[in-house]
């Protein structure tokens, strides 16, 4: 018995000194100041290395992001082409004077034979219509088809015929390229020159030689 009393003595007094000096641990400044340290770059660890794992994920999605940006504006080049090929053999013809019941093809015709003395059939004229709703007292552009390439190459290579008359003809372009076109145009205003040739713009500057040619704003940008 007294072995037992013993030895719940001597857990009472290892209790006892347990309890005192963890009592004065967290009442010590330095002790307290140590914990939380030791915490604080616990945690301060912990999220670094979280951190590093998101910047590398954030990386991965931006070089994804970055990747499949680069195919889809390849794809929308490609569509670009493509659709531009498809008005290959057009052409829009700007300040014909416009009349309610008018004959359309045979307005055409008789610019490109008599004003510009060119040789072109009806034949050649796969479709010839003005774009657009009808607004009185105005004159909507003339969309021209022709069936090769032949016949819409001669008539706008030959546009300068029509100088001063008014008459202005231009490629077809699609809507992008239009835009890219009016953008060009205030790029250079006077101090050089902006055209079109086979669907592709084209820019010279009156202080440079050469030539550019412009598939992109970025491309303008570094004109």
């Amino acid at each position: 018995m007294m072995s037992t009393r013993h030895n719940k003595k001597g857990e009472d007094d290892l209790l006892s000194t347990i309890k005192s000096v963890v009592t004065n641990l967290c009442t010590s400044e330095d002790f307290i100041n140590i914990l939380c340290k030791s915490i604080t770059k616990v945690i301060s660890e912990k999220f670094e290395r979280e951190i590093d794992s998101l910047k590398k994920e954030n990386e991965k999605l931006q070089d994804t992001i970055a990747n499949q940006n680069i195919i889809i504006n390849g794809m929308e080049r490609k569509q670009e082409k493509f659709e531009q090929s498809l008005r290959s053999k057009n052409l829009r013809i700007y300040g014909v004077k416009e009349n309610r019941n008018e004959n359309c093809i045979q307005n055409i015709l008789e610019i490109i034979n008599e004003r510009m003395k060119l040789k072109v059939s009806e034949s050649d004229v796969e479709s010839c219509y003005r774009a657009g709703k009808f607004v009185a007292d105005s004159n909507r552009p003339i969309m021209v088809k022709f069936y090769n390439r032949y016949h819409k190459h001669m008539v706008y290579n030959n546009k300068k015929l029509l100088k001063k008359t008014g008459i202005i003809i231009r490629e077809d372009l699609t809507y992008e390229q239009i835009k890219l076109l009016k953008a060009a145009i205030s790029r250079v205003g006077e101090t050089g020159k902006v055209w079109t040739n086979q669907g592709k713009l084209f820019i010279k500057l009156d202080t440079d030689k050469n030539h550019h040619q412009i598939n992109s704003m970025e491309d303008l940008a570094k004109i």
